[in-house]
């Protein structure tokens, strides 16, 4: 089951909206280790990270142990939230939402993975959702005609098994509203860089609203950018 190389399952998905010469959101990394799952952006990988631990029924945002220092490990946690009800056997654990925003043309300035699963962007008055689903491998196929599956079906080591789908959704009024709030008065501040140098932002606002948790992933548009030679 799922994509192999040399015989072993693929461990992590890496995806991101958009094409390595548009960036439209952050590149996450969807990685199985044992029987865990890890979500982490790209950006924030060494900052945050969403943990779902097979042996509890609570999932959590917080900061890596492994970047803690151990007299302030007891404070790592930002959030938890019980997991969702299983639903015919699938657990919907984990959902993002990248809406349209007005931004112009900005290739990312890092080195991408090269296997990154590159989903197209979404239309004005669109947004581009993905969800991370998670059932015993006995399960099968996750069928949903409205969407498409990102990456292979990654196995975990105690016989589980996650999916991650997307698809394209007309977007809510408050929901763009939101959006346009977050970036409203959001400016970030750029060292050593000038207009011509390839930088793409992105901000978060994490949500439970219907006992599912999801994450906003919006970028920024060139007003919400300041560079540190602006002042000169």
């Amino acid at each position: 089951m799922g994509d192999r190389t040399g015989g072993m399952p693929r461990k992590e998905i890496t995806f991101a909206v958009g094409s390595p010469d548009d960036l439209r959101s952050t590149v996450w990394k969807l990685k199985a280790q044992k029987s865990e799952l890890y979500l982490m952006g790209r950006d924030y990988g060494g900052i945050m990270k969403v943990s779902f631990h097979a042996d509890l029924s609570e999932d959590r945002l917080a900061r890596p142990r492994e970047n803690v220092p151990p007299a302030e490990r007891h404070e790592r946690l930002f959030i938890k939230w019980p997991r969702p009800a299983a639903v015919n056997g699938w657990t919907r654990l984990f959902d993002i939402v990248v809406p349209w925003t007005p931004v112009r043309d900005r290739a990312p300035a890092f080195r991408l993975n090269p296997r990154t699963e590159w989903v197209s962007p979404p239309e004005r008055g669109q947004k581009r959702c993905f969800a991370l689903f998670a059932a015993d491998v006995t399960h099968g196929r996750l069928e949903d005609p409205n969407a498409d599956q990102v990456g292979p079906v990654l196995e975990l080591s105690d016989g589980r098994m996650a999916v991650l789908i997307t698809a394209l959704a007309p977007i809510e009024d408050d929901l763009a509203e939101r959006a346009a709030d977050m970036l409203a008065n959001l400016v970030i501040t750029i060292n050593g860089g000038s207009c011509d140098t390839p930088f793409l932002g992105t901000a978060h606002s994490f949500s439970t609203d219907g006992g599912l948790p999801w994450l906003l992933d919006v970028v920024l548009g060139d007003e919400n950018l300041r560079y540190a030679t602006d002042d000169i």
